[in-house]
């Protein structure tokens, strides 16, 4: 959701941005609170998709959304989240998903936020050890 308000900043509807963007930073940080698990594990969720496919988790996507609120808010503590879960997300990702750019997956794309986070800005310790981390993952792939 965080991603759909950089369209919104383009068109300048500062009403509906404001909105938009509060109400997702407030879903974001409710959910990060949560146990974590698999889509297709819980049935009012994944009951049909199970059949289709087999979600890895809600960590990729928690990267993805703080790494989006990040750069919506500059409120560093986004960075602090991601750069804490990053490591736990990399040891559980699959090796068939390391550097593909899928919707199972996002940590290539958040990968790929954080390495212009590194080139753009100086993010000091201990930002910059994972934010280095994703920018040799990326050049190496």
């Amino acid at each position: 959701m965080v991603s759909v308000i950089g369209s919104m900043f383009h068109h300048g509807d500062s009403k509906n941005i404001t909105l938009t963007l509060n109400q997702a930073l407030m879903r974001f940080d409710a959910q990060k609170c949560l146990q974590q698990g698999t889509y297709t594990a819980v049935e009012a969720y994944g009951g049909e998709a199970r059949l289709h496919y087999n979600s890895s988790g809600y960590i990729y996507e928690l990267i993805w959304g703080g790494t989006w609120s990040l750069f919506s808010t500059g409120n560093t503590s986004y960075l602090g989240y991601v750069t804490d879960n990053f490591r736990a997300a990399e040891a559980e990702e699959a090796m068939s998903e390391q550097g593909v750019f899928c919707w199972n997956n996002k940590l290539t794309a958040s990968a790929v936020l954080l390495t212009s986070l590194r080139y753009f800005h100086e993010l000091g310790y201990p930002y910059d050890v994972v934010s280095g981390s994703s920018s040799i993952r990326l050049i190496c792939s």
